[in-house]
């Protein structure tokens, strides 16, 4: 999917503003790619630069929060990604389009967003309590609680082992986003041409989809 796109687009410089752990940045780099990474936590971006470093891989990593690249970063990319769900992190219409048309903004003149999530129409149709993670040490567990605009999972982390033996409890909250919200906020936000897939074939959305791929220049 990467390699198509950044053959057919002639892209040679990529930012992804929500990097986490690196795991992306070092694809990217693997492509060929002048890469740089930004995340608005400073512990994710402590986490890329360690992994990035037993990969042996320089990549510039900067602290920033991607409604307001503008800020840290004066230079445009020939692509930007904000992958894994990271932009429903944003709840209202106004953060929305606020990243959106900052991520714009970084765009060079022939410049790709590539936005992706994991939150479809099928997947919040799953059981509201889902075992992600069961193994002999460690399980994992989500709840879900969904209103129609917000997806809030509860999730709790049990340790079962000779080891250790605790449980912890932590909630993300996320904008439930789909392919309308997508084609409506990206046009308000200054975008011409979105594409909005099911899958890394490039096959369409649709309401089967496992997955919400979004292409916009």
């Amino acid at each position: 999917f990467f390699q198509a796109l950044i053959s057919n687009h002639d892209i040679r410089t990529a930012l992804d503003c929500a990097c986490g752990t690196g795991q992306h940045l070092y694809m990217l780099s693997t492509l060929g790619l002048t890469v740089q990474g930004s995340d608005y936590s400073e512990a994710m971006l402590d986490a890329a630069e360690k992994n990035l470093s037993r990969l042996r891989v320089n990549i510039k990593l900067r602290q920033c929060d991607f409604r307001y690249l503008e800020t840290v970063f004066e230079e445009k990319f020939d692509l930007i990604l904000c992958l894994t769900t990271s932009l429903p992190h944003l709840h209202t219409d106004e953060d929305l389009i606020t990243a959106l048309k900052s991520m714009r903004n970084r765009l060079s003149g022939h410049g790709i967003l590539i936005l992706t999530q994991g939150t479809t129409h099928r997947t919040l149709k799953l059981p509201a309590i889902e075992t992600v993670v069961n193994r002999p040490d460690f399980s994992r567990i989500f709840i879900k609680e969904n209103d129609g605009k917000f997806l809030i999972i509860h999730i709790l982390d049990l340790f079962h082992s000779d080891k250790r033996s605790e449980s912890n409890q932590y909630d993300i909250k996320y904008r439930i986003l789909l392919d309308g919200d997508y084609q409506r906020l990206l046009t308000k936000a200054g975008f011409s041409e979105v594409k909005i897939y099911g899958d890394y074939d490039r096959n369409h959305y649709t309401q089967d989809s496992y997955r919400l791929i979004v292409t916009a220049g």
